[in-house]
């Protein structure tokens, strides 16, 4: 069978032709065919063409003669295992052999096909004997097909072959048409710390087609010949893009016009971003900072999490709270797309102070309070007036005391913490 090969599901159109009657005696027979005998032969004006189906799904095409008086028949075989010849073809797998003149094919949408004639049903498959959208054939990706467009009128006029049909024009078609030619497409996704997996984005199973060839470049001098790999790139502290083609080579189809077997290519790229985060505390770490403090941690940036540090419960949380007591070093283990890294932030701790002698209560937020951070531990405050008498008594003192309605003047304190250790002071209210 000398055939064209159809690549792609872009429109075919076919000029005049005249191969006349019986180019090939018996190929198309009415038992292989729907076709009926004639003169020896069912072909008439015969024209091949051969092409690979990239998805599952319905075959559809329409015939428009230029002509609307001529009279098309057509034939689908599968000759996925006889590709070249054809003559284990056996029967055909859908078929139109009428005396209906006007566009023809397979079609889940025939009243949307130009040139269509609604009243001759030319978009039967006599083959199941289904007419219209209940006519199409399912295919399988990377099998292979022969489609005969026959001219019954052998008025040497040509016709315009579409693959999909009209279909591709219905909004929300959810049978949409099967792809004519392999689709090179892919998608990614990460599989680990810098490996890819890739995958065709339309699988052939290779039990159907064993005889096609991968080739994939992974941008960084590596390839592979598997359908869906898996790449690992080399791990860099920088962003990576590498450009990432997949080729597909069939061998059963040649082009007619290279001579070389059809090729299917798609570039793509790959971004590899290395891990980092981002801490943001709740005070100036660069400072140091006073005991009992709250300080949180807020980390951000990453997939993952994992905090560590003492007297620090493990914690997947990206925020962490410490209570400074001590000079310490919080550690951060962070993920991102499988990639890790770790990070630390060191929280360091202000000298005890002699606590400030001075408050002024005047409400404007400066020494209005006696401050007496002078331990981690909890305090015990006693004020005492200039004759030695208690005006002021708080277990747990919590930096908050003010004076209250004490005049002006010098007061002595006594701090005790938990652990007995103790400080004696003066502190003057100023009014």
């Amino acid at each position: 069978m000398n055939a064209n090969v159809a690549p792609t599901s872009a429109p075919i159109v076919q000029g005049p032709f005249n191969l006349g009657s019986g180019t090939v005696v018996d190929e198309v027979t009415d038992t292989n065919s729907c076709f009926g005998a004639q003169q020896g032969t069912d072909e008439r004006q015969p024209k091949w063409y051969k092409f690979i189906a990239g998805s599952n799904g319905p075959l559809n095409f329409s015939i428009r003669p230029a002509d609307l008086n001529d009279d098309y028949d057509w034939a689908v075989w599968d000759i996925t295992t006889d590709p070249t010849t054809c003559a284990m073809k056996g029967n055909a797998l859908a078929c139109n052999w009428s005396g209906a003149r006007g566009s023809t094919g397979l079609s889940l949408c025939p009243s949307l096909e130009p040139g269509y004639n609604q009243g001759s049903n030319t978009f039967d498959n006599t083959t199941t004997g289904l007419t219209g959208a209940n006519a199409p054939i399912q295919v399988q990706a990377g099998r292979i097909y022969a489609l005969l467009v026959d001219n019954f009128s052998m008025s040497s006029l040509g016709f315009t072959l579409t693959f999909g049909g009209a279909c591709g024009t219905v909004p929300g078609q959810a049978n949409s048409p099967a792809l004519i030619g392999l689709d090179a497409k892919f998608i990614q996704a990460r599989a680990g710390c810098n490996t890819v997996q890739f995958n065709k984005r339309n699988p052939v199973d290779p039990a159907v087609q064993p005889f096609l060839t991968y080739l994939w470049t992974f941008g960084d001098g590596t390839t592979s010949t598997a359908q869906d790999p898996i790449h690992t790139y080399a791990q860099s502290d920088t962003t990576q893009t590498f450009s990432v083609t997949l080729k597909i080579t069939v061998p059963a189809l040649v082009d007619q016009n290279t001579g070389q077997p059809l090729t299917y290519s798609e570039p793509g790229s790959v971004v590899l971003v290395p891990p980092s985060v981002t801490i943001t505390a709740s005070v100036d770490t660069t400072q140091e900072i006073d005991a009992g403090t709250v300080v949180t941690l807020t980390a951000s940036g990453a997939d993952r999490y994992a905090w560590s540090g003492p007297g620090v419960i493990p914690s997947a949380d990206s925020v962490l709270s410490v209570t400074v007591n001590s000079r310490e070093r919080y550690q951060l283990i962070y993920t991102t797309e499988g990639c890790s890294d770790t990070t630390s932030v060191l929280l360091r701790l202000a000298p005890p102070r002699i606590a400030y002698n001075i408050i002024t209560p005047n409400g404007d937020g400066k020494n209005d309070t006696f401050s007496a951070r002078v331990s981690p531990l909890a305090l015990d405050l006693q004020i005492f007036n200039r004759w030695g008498r208690k005006v002021y008594d708080k277990t747990n003192y919590q930096q908050d005391w003010n004076g209250g309605d004490l005049s002006a003047g010098t007061y002595y304190y006594h701090l005790k913490a938990t652990d007995g250790k103790t400080w004696k002071g003066w502190v003057e209210i100023v009014r």
